[in-house]
């Protein structure tokens, strides 16, 4: 089974990291580009899909983000639905749909869980779609998720002090420091955006 940048144990999905800044009109999106399987490991893989609408960056098992990223259509928002309330009622339910499909999700004690974790920007928001399903609307300027997200945020948390770093060299020292100590996020990185 190949993962993003891990060996995913069992209870463990949250693998890569995935970075995002809000910034003015646009939304930063960066993620290294390893995938693991077993001791072995390939790069340029990119994590991060962009739509008309959305940019979404993937982190967990590669057949789980294959089936989110490729034929994976959800009926677009309608003028009634806030941005959450799509998210959650309509985006995230086909997904589990999907997902279950395919057998990919798991029934524990405390509900069911998919291995796949996802950071979205839409309507010039940040959303974190976490393993449960559930969506988070951050509120802050910039996030990071998987592996090394701790070290991303800290990173990020000092560069937006310094005020005088671009949104790339931000994402990219982000990632930069996750690789360093983190072994199962790759060197090299992958940087998209999006206006809104």
């Amino acid at each position: 089974m190949l993962h993003f940048s891990q060996n995913i144990s069992k209870d463990r999905h949250a693998v890569t990291c995935i970075v995002a800044i809000k910034e003015k009109d646009t939304i930063w999106m960066g993620a290294d580009d390893r995938v693991t399987e077993e001791e072995y490991y390939t790069s340029k893989y990119d994590k991060i899909l962009k739509t008309k609408t959305m940019l979404i960056g993937f982190a967990g098992d590669l057949n789980a983000i294959q089936l989110a990223r490729y034929g994976f259509e959800p009926k677009l928002q309608t003028d009634k639905q806030t941005d959450l309330e799509y998210l959650v009622t309509v985006y995230t339910k086909k997904l589990k749909k999907r997902l279950g499909e395919f057998g990919l999700i798991k029934i524990k004690d405390e509900g069911e869980s998919a291995p796949i974790s996802m950071l979205i920007a839409y309507r010039g928001n940040l959303y974190n779609i976490t393993e449960d399903f559930a969506v988070l609307k951050l509120e802050q300027t910039f996030y990071a998720t998987g592996d090394g997200h701790a070290l991303a945020l800290g990173s990020l948390f000092t560069t937006e002090k310094l005020g005088n770093m671009h949104p790339k060299e931000r994402i990219r020292m982000a990632l930069k420091v996750a690789a360093s100590y983190i072994t199962t996020v790759g060197n090299r990185c992958k940087i998209k955006t999006i206006k809104f």
